[in-house]
């Protein structure tokens, strides 16, 4: 049965199947950091349901075969300005251990995966690099380890991907950051299947809010631009479409 610690505000799965498909394993304070760990035992939280605290951090170790295949995951929403210390921080480290993770507003969520070592531990995971303005080095280690993965680089700093083992990155989908940054992708295998048939893209720091088309109802309205986005543009062409409405600009890169 699940138990909980106080000295480290989180709850534990001890055993095979412990927390599996438990439909809601939640935060009870928003604004005290989280964690879901585990000592032992396979598919402990594998298809669960985890909320995360809305204003602090959220630590998450899937270290065991399975351990977090198919769960679902509520993160803090990303800041609509500077960065927040509000996220989810994300370590497999165990065969199929992240695969197939799913998260609740992934496009909105502070999504950090540190790390996808051993066979297939993130394979089809989405993976995101929080916060946007920060180096970020993903080591995918391990037969299929981000095979299929979609992987997202942040948009504002330096990026580098280590692909080590059989099919570790294959048909693997890269959004490398903006040109001005540094990207490096590192593959190592035995049989040249590392970096097959990978998928990549340089992300567009351009974003359109066509506000007329994209909300209903005339200013005043509140306005938020993507913060991974370095140029936004907001088209504001009907007669008071924009009247006393705040718009939340990007960083300056």
């Amino acid at each position: 049965w699940p138990t909980m610690s106080d000295a480290t505000y989180g709850i534990e799965c001890t055993g095979d199947y412990s927390c599996r498909e438990v439909s809601s394993i939640a935060a009870y304070d928003d604004d005290l950091p989280f964690s879901v760990s585990f000592n032992d035992g396979t598919n402990v939280l594998q298809g669960a349901t985890i909320i995360c605290p809305k204003n602090a951090e959220c630590n998450l170790a899937c270290s065991n075969t399975s351990s977090c295949e198919g769960a679902t995951i509520e993160c803090p929403l990303r800041a609509l300005s500077g960065v927040s210390t509000a996220f989810c921080s994300i370590r497999c480290t165990g065969d199929t251990a992240c695969g197939s993770l799913n998260f609740v507003n992934q496009e909105a969520a502070a999504i950090r995966i540190e790390e996808c070592r051993n066979n297939w531990a993130c394979e089809q995971t989405n993976i995101t690099a929080y916060p946007w303005n920060e180096p970020y080095e993903l080591s995918c280690q391990g037969t299929g380890a981000c095979s299929s993965a979609v992987i997202r680089c942040p948009l504002y700093s330096d990026c580098s991907i280590i692909c080590d083992g059989s099919k570790s990155c294959s048909t693997a989908t890269i959004y490398k950051p903006d040109t001005k940054y540094a990207f490096n992708l590192t593959c190592i295998d035995s049989d040249s299947t590392s970096c097959q048939n990978q998928t990549l893209h340089t992300q567009i720091a351009e974003y359109f809010i066509d506000v007329a088309a994209e909300y209903t109802t005339p200013g005043p309205t509140l306005i938020v631009c993507p913060e991974n986005d370095r140029n936004c543009t907001v088209i504001c062409d009907e007669a008071n479409i924009c009247t006393q409405s705040t718009i939340v600009c990007p960083l300056e890169a």
